[in-house]
């Protein structure tokens, strides 16, 4: 645990959850997977002559790209007569160097509990709400 001066009578907790972390990675692979369809697509559209102009591509890329919340991992170059795209790799490295840790805060009173019961806790607290 960690304690803190701006956090007086709080419980600061920093906890390792391995399955959120295969969670994220499963769920950041899908993302990049379903951008990379759609960006395959956006090509497509425009070598056939269906998309054309770079504000029609750009629209295009930028609604796709939001629309899954990957966009900064792809670097996008759009011109007048097509869009070439390729994915930055450090980026998700980061990404998943953070996924391996949670950070909470408890304002329950002494007795202590351990980091691994209230990150088990607080596991069952979001299942519930997504439910």
């Amino acid at each position: 645990m960690i304690g803190g001066s701006d956090f007086p009578g709080e419980r600061l907790m920093a906890c390792l959850d391995p399955r959120l972390r295969e969670e994220r990675a499963r769920r950041r692979k899908s993302l990049h997977q379903a951008a990379e369809e759609a960006l395959e697509a956006i090509v497509a559209s425009v070598r056939s002559g269906r998309l054309k102009g770079r504000e029609a591509i750009d629209r295009r890329v930028g609604r796709d790209a939001s629309r899954r919340k990957v966009g900064n991992h792809f670097e996008i170059d759009v011109t007048d007569d097509g869009v070439s795209w390729s994915r930055q790799q450090g980026l998700t490295g980061d990404e998943m160097r953070r996924d391996r840790c949670i950070g909470s805060r408890s304002c329950r009173p002494l007795p202590p509990i351990s980091c691994c019961r209230a990150s088990r806790a607080r596991n069952r607290i979001g299942v519930a709400r997504s439910a």
